[in-house]
């Protein structure tokens, strides 16, 4: 009966650990202030066969463009590497 209590208050007390949550990794090739402008840009890449997609950080207040959500940092590095050699010199990776 006492475990049955103990994990009881556990539980109902919030005591477990929290699972902390996987970073994000996204390899982003641009960035707009303006949403239309992110947009645009966007469909200019998807028209050119690229799975783009708008992340917007309200703390920077700017929508990136990105190709890849990644897990892993060192597989984000190598595809920003990729990325820069195809064209996209200005490639980064943003951590969320």
């Amino acid at each position: 009966m006492i475990k049955k209590v103990i994990v009881l208050f556990v539980v109902v007390l919030g005591l477990l650990p929290q699972v902390s949550k996987a970073t994000d990794y996204y390899v982003v090739v641009s960035a707009f202030q303006d949403e239309n402008l992110a947009k645009k840009y966007q469909t200019k890449l998807k028209e050119k066969g690229y799975e783009a997609q708008i992340l917007y950080n309200p703390d920077r207040a700017f929508y990136y463009i990105y190709f890849e959500q990644i897990s892993a940092i060192q597989t984000a590095q190598k595809e920003k590497e990729i990325l820069r050699a195809s064209g996209f010199e200005n490639a980064w990776v943003f951590t969320k």
